[in-house]
C-alpha cells in the first residue's frame, strides 16, 4: 500500500521553510541515486538534494 505524504513548503525569496527546517532555496535534480549517505528526496524517478546556491528567478 502506498502512503501519501503532504509537505508544506514556503518558497521564500532566499530560503525554503517547512514546519521544522529552514534552508537555502537551492535544489539539485538528479536522474541517479545520490552518493551513499547523502540525504535526498525521491519523487517520480528523480532525486532531489539540497544545494547552497539560490534558485534563480
Amino acid at each position: 500500500m502506498i502512503k501519501k505524504l503532504r509537505v508544506a513548503v514556503d518558497h521564500g525569496n532566499r530560503n525554503m521553510k517547512t514546519c521544522h527546517f529552514i534552508f537555502t532555496s537551492g535544489l539539485n535534480v538528479l536522474d541517479k541515486k545520490p552518493a551513499r549517505g547523502e540525504q535526498y528526496l525521491q519523487y517520480e524517478r528523480k532525486y532531489y538534494t539540497l544545494s547552497e546556491q539560490r534558485i534563480p528567478y
